[in-house]
């Protein structure tokens, strides 16, 4: 056996994560230099490949309707296990619920509150109500001027991944984990996964993502696969 593995579920945590690795805080304010904002923009955008946003109406139809079945699901389903390691249905329904709030405050150019997620975001209702109110609310601040080009902000100096991309790729992976628990369907909106799979899918360096322990290794997957499952499994979901 190999040594334990740090589990993040959350893109929001990779962040902190990224500095302790890399050392990016070592550069204490710098803009120029190996840590500075046009080298970490260049790392970020995947070795210079300026990676497109995706369109408006894909935003909208990506968080204006929940993933799959998983927001009507029954409370007997709750308790099942996620692909997502340490999350059961319930858990990660919150995690995904919470993460509109999260990029809404991100959108707008504040800073992460981690707390949002810690925090029981569904309470008696069914997950996609409250799903669909924050969905207005995020679709909203991602249309505001500026707001798709706002890049994560790294401790210390420089510029981290576009927090747009963040999102579109948290939502689109989450939601395929948590139809998959459910037995229902995880195809995905196919202009969102079509984003997605363009902005991620072989861009996500195996330097990142063995230390960070967010993520596993890929994982083999059928050639004629749907689009959404061959992005599960190189973000090392089994399929």
């Amino acid at each position: 056996m190999g040594p334990a593995r740090r589990k993040f579920c959350s893109i929001a945590q990779l962040r902190t994560e990224l500095v302790r690795v890399f050392g990016f805080d070592e550069c204490r304010g710098s803009t120029s230099g190996p840590c500075g904002s046009a080298a970490t923009r260049a790392f970020w955008t995947f070795r210079g490949k300026a990676q497109p946003c995706p369109t408006s109406c894909c935003w909208k139809r990506l968080w204006t309707t929940p993933p799959g079945s998983w927001a009507t699901s029954p409370p007997d389903q709750y308790g099942q296990p996620t692909p997502c390691e340490g999350f059961d249905v319930q858990a990660l329904a919150n995690h995904l619920v919470a993460g509109n709030p999260y990029y809404v405050i991100l959108a707008q150019g504040g800073g992460p509150d981690l707390s949002l997620f810690a925090r029981d975001q569904i309470g008696d209702e069914q997950p996609g109500n409250v799903y669909a109110r924050g969905a207005k609310e995020v679709l909203a601040a991602w249309q505001s001027e500026g707001a798709l080009e706002r890049h994560m902000p790294l401790p210390g100096a420089g510029l981290g991944p576009r927090i747009a991309d963040l999102h579109l790729m948290e939502a689109a992976l989450h939601g395929w984990d948590l139809p998959t628990a459910t037995g229902q369907d995880r195809a995905g909106d196919p202009d969102a996964v079509r984003a997605a799979t363009q902005i991620w899918y072989g861009n996500y360096p195996d330097e990142i993502r063995v230390p960070t322990g967010m993520f596993g290794p890929s994982r083999p997957v059928l050639d004629d696969a749907p689009a959404l499952d061959r992005l599960a499994a190189y973000f090392g979901r089994a399929v």
